[in-house]
């Protein structure tokens, strides 16, 4: 009664308790319902939320889904159609040589670092030529390897050698600069090379049986969806160029060469001569942990490291009979080279292991 009083004084009204009583039951009833039905409405607006989300998640993985087999298809249509295109086979009749293996004496041809596709001119400070390389010219320093690697099988009078390939035998694609200096796309240059070593062994098949082990390079990994290094480890091109190889190989019926390393990153190598050398691409500088590392997560006994991808040559010394070859680059010093202010020959390696001695 006192509020009633205070409110018929302050408006001037003359109602009754019972009817501001009334008027208070409407409006706390009003308003409870007004709370019930805005959160009936909030309910409602984030299930619908949740379900455009739902739809624009499921849109996303759906377009990424047809990227990514769109991409995959056509990577193959290409693959498939420079295989068509600049694929040719050249028979060759081979008359295998009768002889037992030397297992006291094994020779280790080692590259690395081809990069081919790769295609420039390194000059110095008065416009003199310091590198210039292109496909021909990865062609000619081939055959100056093959020349001498016949050299030292008449020399070291070798049956059987092994060829380890460390790495990088593209130049890739891995970023923008080097649209600059490719000659053809990487699916061409993955033919192109491949054929090229097909051939390249059928000719030192000649002189020796071969061993033929490849290592996964970093240029030859596929960055797909705009992918980052080491995001996707399996897609690389080495392992296409073994398999166009070694399938070249066996439409050829040369049962003096042998192609291993399609399945893995690495290559394993057991001389018969008693000594086991290990190939990686060799992106560390510290070899001696990197050869112990590798010792203890596979369990094998390493006795050489091989490794490429720094450019340059190193042999180093890890303990008795054991060691670590860093094999230098095929294509020599390139800009990239120039940037960091390292530079060295164009060069690969020749071992010769023998029983006891190791690599002498």
């Amino acid at each position: 009664q006192d509020i009633t009083d205070l409110i018929n004084n302050e408006s001037g009204s003359i109602h009754h308790h019972s009817t501001y009583r009334r008027w208070w039951a409407t409006y706390q009833e009003g308003y409870k319902d007004g709370i019930n039905a805005q959160q009936s409405d909030n309910d409602i607006l984030r299930e619908v939320k949740i379900t455009k989300q739902q739809t624009q998640d499921m849109r996303t993985e759906t377009n990424r889904w047809i990227r990514e087999t769109a991409r995959h298809n056509l990577f193959s249509e290409q693959l498939f159609n420079s295989i068509k295109e600049n694929f040719t086979f050249h028979p060759i009749t081979y008359y295998p040589r009768e002889h037992t293996a030397n297992i006291n004496r094994n020779g280790v041809l080692f590259i690395s670092d081809q990069h081919y596709g790769a295609e420039f001119v390194i000059r110095g400070v008065h416009g003199e030529i310091l590198n210039e390389y292109s496909p021909e010219i990865f062609e000619q320093r081939m055959q100056t390897i093959l020349k001498e690697t016949v050299e030292q099988i008449k020399r070291h009078h070798l049956n059987k050698i092994y060829i380890i390939s460390c790495g990088d035998s593209l130049d890739g694609l891995l970023r923008h600069s080097q649209l600059m200096k490719l000659r053809w796309g990487v699916v061409d240059c993955t033919v192109k090379y491949a054929h090229y070593m097909f051939t390249w062994l059928t000719a030192l098949s000649q002189f020796v049986d071969i061993e033929f082990h490849t290592v996964q390079g970093n240029h030859t990994e596929l960055r797909l969806l705009d992918g980052k290094k080491n995001q996707h480890e399996e897609e690389n091109l080495d392992k296409i160029i073994v398999d166009i190889i070694d399938n070249s190989v066996k439409l050829t019926n040369n049962h003096a060469i042998n192609t291993v390393g399609s399945n893995s990153p690495f290559a394993f190598v057991e001389l018969p001569c008693g000594y086991n050398i290990f190939g990686f691409h060799g992106e560390t500088k510290n070899l001696e942990k990197a050869w112990k590392n590798f010792e203890n997560i596979y369990h094998i006994n390493i006795d050489y490291l091989a490794c490429g991808h720094l450019h340059h040559y190193n042999n180093l010394q890890l303990g008795y009979k054991k060691g670590a070859i860093r094999v230098g680059s095929i294509i020599g010093v390139d800009s990239y080279s120039m940037k960091i202010k390292q530079c060295a020959d164009a060069t690969a390696t020749f071992g010769v292991f023998e029983e006891n001695k190791g690599l002498v």
